[in-house]
């Protein structure tokens, strides 16, 4: 059993940076998952359901047209996670996320990452 000098390594900055007690708020409702390369995490205006936090691959944030158009505003890999509006109080996503780059991400339902917000104000700073 680690003690509580020892780091974790997940692969992912946000989780990787945060101290060990905020860590184990988050740890039991980690759920480990393969990304497929066109794989959509998140609609436009739907309800998040979960968030990731990338081990592996990339993550495209897609912005469309009212004529359809699609184009891509951003990425997301290890450094970060996808789910932020939930930290702005928002429940859908501005825009499409979308694995561009398989691999891998650790899941957590949205319920569980906006309880865990409330005590941990390391976390709350990561994803500001």
């Amino acid at each position: 059993m680690p003690n509580s000098e020892e780091r974790r390594i997940s692969n992912n900055y946000v989780l990787d940076s945060l101290p060990q007690e905020e860590y184990a708020l988050l740890q039991p409702n980690l759920e480990e998952v393969e990304l497929q390369q066109g794989e959509v995490l998140h609609e436009v205006r739907e309800r998040i359901t979960e968030v990731y936090f990338p081990t592996a691959g990339l993550l495209s944030w897609v912005n469309s047209t009212p004529q359809g158009e699609e184009v891509e505003m951003g990425v997301t890999g290890n450094e970060g996670m996808a789910g932020i509006p939930l930290f702005l109080k928002e429940e859908g996503s501005p825009w499409k996320v979308q694995v561009q780059i398989k691999g891998r991400a650790l899941k957590l339902r949205a319920d569980s990452f906006t309880e865990v917000l409330k005590q941990a104000p390391v976390l709350q700073q990561k994803v500001a």
